[in-house]
């Protein structure tokens, strides 16, 4: 195997044509693909039948590797890219170290938005074949990963600056939300409304349905 300086920019005399086009795709998959959002060049990088697989399973062609891997991550990491931290080519083969960062904007792996900046890694072994990847095994740490968002859950139930008078919460921007909203946007949570006796009280004392309704228990 033979390793890719990426600051190198003399790279066609490090490998054979084949491998120097077979690195070629894989950086336009992250490059292109990932990072610049374009989903629909994804015919002509990936073959129709690729098969993923990775720690949570396997999935086999593009559709089902863009609505189960590509979709739930960039919806949950609106802003994520990826960075190729080392890359190396054997023939058809391909391997990459990468990193990804991202801001978690949506629920991910049963984890709610927390609005905070998550960095992960992971390793990809890919298969290419007449210009297109046909296989693809990657592996991340998502034990690590979801131990980081769930620690940014604690860290957020532990720290909420709330207003001592209106009582509304300052979120991670700077803005102050209705406390309800922001609870059912942290949480699965959501809310029923009401009036305890002494607010029921304080609005309602002098009115005669009221009175008439205290009288017989109803309030």
């Amino acid at each position: 195997m033979r390793l890719l300086n990426m600051t190198n920019q003399n790279l066609e005399s490090r490998f054979t044509e084949s491998e120097f086009n077979n690195l070629s795709l894989i950086k336009r998959l992250f490059s292109e693909v990932w990072n610049a959002r374009h989903v629909d060049i994804v015919p002509e990088i990936l073959s129709p039948d690729v098969i993923l697989q990775y720690d949570q399973g396997e999935l086999k062609g593009i559709t089902k590797w863009k609505e189960k891997f590509y979709k739930p991550i960039v919806e949950a990491f609106p802003d994520v890219r990826l960075e190729i931290e080392d890359i190396v080519a054997d023939g058809d083969l391909v391997v990459t170290r990468w990193k990804a960062r991202g801001t978690l904007k949506g629920t991910l792996f049963g984890v709610l938005p927390t609005d905070e900046v998550i960095e992960f890694k992971g390793t990809s072994w890919m298969k290419v074949f007449e210009g297109k990847i046909v296989a693809m095994w990657t592996h991340w740490d998502v034990s690590y990963l979801i131990q980081q968002l769930h620690l940014e859950v604690k860290k957020l139930k532990s720290m909420l600056p709330i207003c001592s008078k209106c009582k509304k919460i300052r979120n991670d921007q700077g803005y102050w939300k209705n406390i309800e909203s922001y609870i059912e946007h942290h949480s699965d949570m959501g809310f029923s409304h009401g009036l305890c006796p002494e607010c029921l009280e304080a609005l309602y004392g002098e009115q005669e349905w009221y009175k008439k309704g205290k009288k017989k228990g109803k309030f």
